[in-house]
């Protein structure tokens, strides 16, 4: 780290502070709040004084942190240790992922299904069209057959065959014989 030709300066002619001084520092800028405490003046675990200020203590740095070490110990071990995180995360991720794929699966199977049911209703549909243009190519052939009967009866040999039939009419000069039943 480089450091300015002031700064190195100052930092030479700093007096070396005796270490009240220094824990000074440390206790002025961390201040808790300790309402349960009502001294005004009490010991640290270091059994160093601490100055008390109504419900406003000043603690040392170490003094923190052994707080902080006191609550996390006193919280079961298997809730924070690491490895227990690690087993815990591990264990949702594995789940997560087995009920992604269940999810995938199910739906592979509803899609399949569903592609079965369509696949026969496809070739159901497909005989379907084969019969009705079957049944369309019958019509258009019935429709010839009348259209010509229709252009028959129009003609002058239908109306002799069914004068002759129906009514019995002969032209003149003609001999007619029946069967006998």
């Amino acid at each position: 780290m480089r450091t300015s030709g002031r700064a190195a300066a100052g930092a030479a002619k700093k007096p070396n502070r005796p270490a009240a001084a220094k824990n000074a520092k440390k206790r002025a800028g961390t201040v808790k709040k300790d309402p349960a405490t009502r001294r005004t003046a009490g010991k640290n675990s270091a059994g160093k004084g601490v100055r008390r200020s109504g419900a406003v203590r000043y603690e040392t740095a170490e003094r923190q942190r052994e707080r902080q070490r006191r609550k996390v110990s006193e919280k079961p071990q298997s809730e924070y240790s690491e490895e227990s995180l690690l087993t815990q995360g591990r264990e949702q991720y594995r789940m997560s992922m087995f009920l992604t794929f269940l999810v995938v699966i199910v739906l592979l199977i509803v899609v399949g299904v569903n592609a079965i049911s369509l696949g026969r209703r496809l070739v159901e549909n497909k005989k379907r069209l084969a019969q009705l243009r079957q049944e369309i190519r019958m019509e258009k052939e019935r429709t010839e057959d009348i259209e010509e009967y229709r252009r028959y009866t129009q003609t002058d040999a239908y109306i002799e065959e069914i004068a002759r039939e129906k009514l019995g009419l002969i032209y003149e000069g003609e001999t007619v014989f029946k069967e006998d039943r």
